[in-house]
């Protein structure tokens, strides 16, 4: 799935990560966030776009990226 969603994350984390550059699809963010090395923050999904965005977005990654 794409996503037009930016991700920001500082150097350092990214390396830990091992995201060096790559494309990167929002399962290995949200497998980040459930093992702890990552903190998800986004805008309510109730008050934007944006945040409604990326909730879809997660629960799609959680749900195995079932073709809709």
């Amino acid at each position: 799935m794409r996503s037009p969603l930016v991700v920001v994350l500082k150097q350092p984390v990214a390396r830990q990560l091992g995201w060096r550059g790559e494309a990167i699809a929002m399962r290995d963010i949200v497998a980040a966030a459930e093992r702890g090395q990552l903190r998800l923050a986004v805008t309510s999904p109730t008050r934007g776009s944006l945040g409604a965005a990326a909730y879809l977005s997660y629960l799609t990654a959680l749900a195995g990226n079932p073709q809709v």
